[in-house]
C-alpha cells in the first residue's frame, strides 16, 4: 500500500486530470484503499489546499470534483507539492511520464503487461492509454511502434538504427563534460570509457584532417557508446540501404574502420561490418565543413548550392525578410547544409542542445527555418527534424540581426532657441540614447529653417513651436529630454505608430476555456478568426500543417500556434487560455495565441512583435498573471508594457 502522501499525491492528480466528478469508490479503486479514507484523505488536502488557491467539493451522487479558485496561488503550491517527481510521490507531469514511458519501453526490451506498467508509473489503466497514444506520436518521428499482444502487453518494435536514434534523445543525457548514464535498467558508462572513445575518435579524426564541432563530437561519442551497448547486449546493426552501403567509397569509412578497430582490441569484442557502415554515416554527418572553400565547392555540388539559394528566396518571399544579399548567409549555410543532408538522408540528426533556447528567442529565425525546411522535402523528399531546423535558424538569427544593425539611420534636423549650451545638451543625449539608429544632420536657430533643405530628412526635433509648414514631422521636445519626449522620438525613429497592441482584439480574446486536445483548441480558435472576417477556409489548414513540421509549444504552458505562410492583411492574434493545461506534443500548455502574420509585413515589424512574445513565453510569473486574467482590458494593462520592450531587443 502506498504511503499518506504518495496516495495524496494520486488522489490530487486523478481530480486535475478529470473533467468531471470522481465517485469515493473510483478514488479507493485507483489508490487501493477503502471508500472512508478516501473521505479522510479528501478533508486533510482541503486543509492544504484552501491556503493554496483550490478546494475539493463533494458534489451529492455524483462525487469529488477539484476547484480551483486562485490559478497563480494554486500553481505555484502544486510546483513545490507534486510537480516534481521523487521517490516518495512517484508523481511525474503528464508530459514527463510521457517520456518515462518510452524510456522504460525503449531498455525492457520484451513485453510488458498494461497492468504491471500501470502500477509501476503510479496510474490507473485509462491515463496510461491516453499517455500511450502521446508516447505514439512523439515515437513516429523514430518509425517505431508500440505492438500489443493479447495476453502478453506491449512492447516497442522498429529498425535497431532506429531505437539507437531514440535512445540517444530519450535515455541519454547530452551534458558530455560529465557521466554520460542510461535510465532505467541500463548500466552506467563510466567517465573513463567515454574519455577512452572520446580520445580514439580524436586521434582518428585529426588524423583524417577530419574538423569536427563540439556538438558533432559529443555526438558521435554519445552514438559509439550506444553501439557498444547495444552490441554487448546482442542488438547489432543488421539492415543497411544500398545508399548506406555506398558510403565505403569515402574517405569517413577508412577513419571508422580505425576507430572501429580501436574499440575491439580495447573491449576485446568483435563489431559486424554494419557497425563500421553505421559508424562512418555518423562520421559524414558530423564533419564540419570549411567555410573559406564552401563557395568554391559550389561547382561541384551545385544541388546544394542551389537549395541554399532557394532556402534564402523562400524565407524572403514568404516573410517579407530582406536577406538575400548576405553573402555570410549564403556562405554558412551552404556549409551547413552539406553535411546536414547527408545526416537527413540517412535518418539521422544532429542533437541540438540549444533547441529550446532557440525556438523561445528566436521565434521568428525558427519559423524561417521551418519554412526552409519545406524546400528540402520538397526538392529531396526527407523530413527535417526539430533539431536540424534549430541549427538552420541559427544561421537565418544571424542574418536578420545583421539586417537590422546595417538598416539606415533616421535622419533629423535638431532647433533650438537656448544658445550652443543647450543645443549641444540635446545633441549629446540624443546621440548616448539612439546611437547609431539616429543621424542629427545638424543643429540649427529656428531663423534658419526656411534656408534649409529638408530633403532627405525623416524628421524635425525642436524645443520651440514651428509656425511655417513642414513637409516632415516635427516633434515638439523640452531641453531636458524627459521620459515623454524620448517616447515621441521613439516613435519617429522606429517607424511606430502609437499602436497600443494592434495585435490583441476583444472579439479574439478567450478566457479559461475547456478544450481537450490542442486540435481542439486550435480548430476553435481558427473557426472565431474566420467567422470575424479575418482568415478564409483553408487558414486551418495551414495552420494544422505547420504544427506536422514542427511543435509550436515552448514550454512554460504556451503555445504559439500559426500557418506556414502568411494569409492576412494585418498581423493579430486570437488568444485563448485554459483552465486546465492540455499535453500538446509532450508539453503541458494552457496559454494559447494563435498568430497571423501579415503577408506584406515588414521584418522590424516582426521582429519587435516576436520579441514582445518570448518576453511572454520566458516569464512564468507573467504566464501565470495572465492565466488568471479576467477581461480584455486587464490583459491590455497587462502586455502593453512589453511592447516598447519589444523593440530595443
Amino acid at each position: 500500500m502506498k504511503n499518506q502522501k504518495s496516495r495524496h499525491s494520486q488522489i490530487l492528480r486523478t481530480l486535475l486530470e478529470s473533467r468531471k466528478p470522481l465517485t469515493g469508490k473510483q478514488l479507493a479503486a485507483i489508490t487501493g484503499v477503502t471508500d472512508r479514507t478516501i473521505k479522510n484523505d479528501i478533508v486533510m488536502l482541503n486543509q492544504v489546499l484552501n491556503d493554496n488557491g483550490a478546494s475539493i467539493s463533494a458534489i451529492y451522487s455524483k462525487g469529488y470534483l477539484l476547484n480551483i479558485h486562485e490559478e497563480t496561488a494554486f500553481q505555484l503550491w502544486l510546483k513545490q507539492y507534486v510537480m516534481n517527481p521523487d521517490e516518495e510521490t512517484g508523481y511525474y507531469k503528464p508530459d514527463q511520464r510521457v517520456k518515462e514511458i518510452i524510456r522504460f519501453l525503449l531498455t525492457v526490451g520484451e513485453y510488458v503487461k498494461l497492468e504491471d506498467l500501470a502500477e509501476l508509473m503510479y496510474l490507473s489503466k485509462s491515463t496510461l492509454q491516453n499517455d500511450l497514444k502521446e508516447a505514439r506520436k512523439l515515437l513516429e518521428v523514430y518509425q517505431l511502434q508500440v505492438d500489443i499482444k493479447p495476453y502478453y502487453g506491449i512492447k516497442l518494435v522498429g529498425d535497431e538504427m532506429r531505437f539507437r536514434f531514440a535512445i540517444s534523445e530519450f535515455l541519454f543525457s547530452h551534458d558530455t563534460s560529465h557521466s554520460i548514464y542510461l535510465n532505467m535498467n541500463t548500466v552506467p558508462i563510466p567517465d573513463k570509457e567515454l574519455k577512452f572513445i572520446r580520445n580514439i575518435v580524436l586521434k582518428h579524426t585529426s588524423q583524417s584532417h577530419l574538423e569536427l564541432s563540439d556538438v558533432g563530437l559529443g555526438n558521435l561519442v554519445i552514438h559509439i557508446a550506444i553501439s557498444c551497448q547495444r552490441c554487448a547486449l546482442n542488438h547489432p546493426i543488421t539492415y543497411l540501404s544500398q545508399e548506406m552501403l555506398s558510403i565505403q567509397n569515402r574517405s569517413v569509412y577508412k577513419t571508422a574502420v580505425q576507430i572501429i578497430n580501436d574499440l575491439s582490441d580495447h573491449m576485446n569484442m568483435k563489431f559486424p561490418f554494419e557497425e563500421r557502415i553505421y559508424l562512418a554515416i555518423h562520421l559524414e554527418g558530423s564533419k564540419v565543413s570549411s567555410l573559406n572553400s564552401s563557395l568554391e565547392l559550389a561547382n561541384n555540388d551545385i544541388e546544394t548550392y542551389q537549395i541554399t539559394i532557394e532556402m534564402i528566396k523562400t524565407i524572403e518571399e514568404k516573410l517579407g525578410i530582406v536577406i538575400s544579399g548576405d553573402h555570410e548567409l549564403v556562405r554558412s549555410l551552404y556549409a551547413h547544409l552539406k553535411p546536414a543532408i547527408s545526416r537527413i538522408r540517412y535518418g539521422m540528426s544532429l542533437r541540438n542542445p540549444m533547441l529550446d533556447s532557440i525556438k523561445t528567442r528566436l521565434p521568428l529565425a525558427f519559423h524561417a527555418g521551418v519554412l526552409a525546411s519545406t524546400v528540402l522535402n520538397e526538392r529531396l523528399g526527407i523530413h527535417v527534424s526539430d533539431n536540424e531546423i534549430g541549427y538552420i535558424a541559427l544561421h537565418i538569427g544571424a542574418a536578420i540581426e545583421r539586417s537590422r544593425n546595417s538598416a539606415s539611420p533616421k535622419r533629423c534636423i535638431v532647433i533650438c532657441s537656448s544658445g550652443l549650451g543647450s543645443s549641444q545638451l540635446l545633441y549629446h543625449k540624443l546621440r548616448a540614447y539612439f546611437g547609431f539608429r539616429l543621424e542629427i544632420v545638424e543643429t540649427l536657430g529656428l531663423y534658419q529653417l526656411k534656408e534649409t533643405s529638408l530633403k532627405d530628412i525623416d524628421f524635425i526635433i525642436t524645443t520651440i513651436p514651428i509656425q511655417v509648414e513642414c513637409n516632415v514631422p516635427v516633434i515638439l521636445v523640452d531641453t531636458l529630454l524627459g521620459d515623454v519626449e524620448m517616447k515621441k522620438i521613439e516613435q519617429a525613429v522606429y517607424d511606430l505608430v502609437n499602436s497600443k497592441l494592434p495585435y490583441l482584439r476583444p472579439e479574439l480574446l478567450f478566457l479559461h476555456e475547456d478544450f481537450e486536445t490542442r486540435e481542439d483548441v486550435i480548430r476553435f480558435l481558427c473557426s472565431q478568426m474566420q467567422k470575424n472576417g479575418f482568415v478564409g477556409e483553408t487558414f486551418v489548414n495551414s495552420v494544422m500543417q505547420r504544427e506536422h513540421l514542427s511543435s509550436t509549444a515552448y514550454g512554460n504552458l504556451t503555445a504559439i500556434p500559426h500557418p506556414l505562410i502568411p494569409e492576412t492583411n494585418e498581423t493579430i492574434w486570437a488568444i485563448c487560455t485554459l483552465r486546465r493545461p492540455v499535453l500538446w506534443e509532450g508539453k503541458m500548455v494552457q496559454f494559447v495565441c494563435l498568430l497571423s502574420i501579415a503577408s506584406e509585413g515588414k521584418t522590424g515589424d516582426l521582429s519587435s512583435m516576436y520579441n514582445l512574445l518570448v518576453n511572454v513565453v520566458s516569464d512564468t510569473v507573467l504566464v501565470q498573471k495572465i492565466l488568471d486574467v479576467n477581461d480584455y482590458s486587464s490583459m491590455h494593462l497587462l502586455l502593453q508594457p512589453l511592447e516598447q520592450d519589444a523593440l530595443f531587443h
